[in-house]
């Protein structure tokens, strides 16, 4: 079981079992014990919403003793609650599975956040490298050149998403 703490300095105790997982698909439609954990994985990243409605799923019963609403435990989840919580759920779902396979995406974790980190730091580097007016110029250089597509570049492609 694994721990994280919201915003409003409530604990909460993340705890992932067939039951768990079967009242988290039934509610949210999301399977958190799927094949394909980096397409799930991806979904919980880019969906913050997702994300903290299957947590508040695995924490239904600790709120609803404590008369915490899903609204309240929304309030609560930003910033760094976020990543805490997500760390969390994620670690829960490695420890799910047998040793074996646990073992492959426990290093597919720590890869994945490898990853992140150097996205992180080279789109830092990319971004305090450059003034607001250079990436301008590039963003209208590219539609110069681009312009026979009839298509105009979004400025975030002139700096890596992360």
């Amino acid at each position: 079981m694994k721990q994280f703490t919201d915003n409003k300095e409530r604990s909460w105790t993340l705890s992932l079992n067939i039951a768990t997982a079967k009242k988290v698909k039934d509610a949210v439609s999301f399977d958190l014990l799927s094949e394909d954990v980096g397409e799930m994985v991806g979904r919980l990243a880019i969906d913050p919403v997702l994300l903290c409605d299957v947590i508040f799923v695995l924490v239904s019963d600790q709120a609803e003793r404590n008369n915490i609403t899903d609204e309240d435990f929304g309030e609560s989840m930003a910033g760094e609650a976020i990543g805490s919580a997500t760390e969390a759920l994620l670690d829960e779902i490695v420890d799910f599975f047998p040793p074996r396979k646990r073992k492959v995406l426990r290093m597919a974790l720590d890869k994945m956040e490898e990853a992140e980190a150097l996205l992180m730091t080279r789109a830092e580097d990319l971004i305090s490298s450059k003034t607001a007016e250079e990436i301008v110029e590039e963003v209208i250089n590219a539609a110069e050149d681009g312009g026979s597509s009839g298509r105009s570049p979004d400025l975030s492609e002139s700096i890596p998403s992360p």
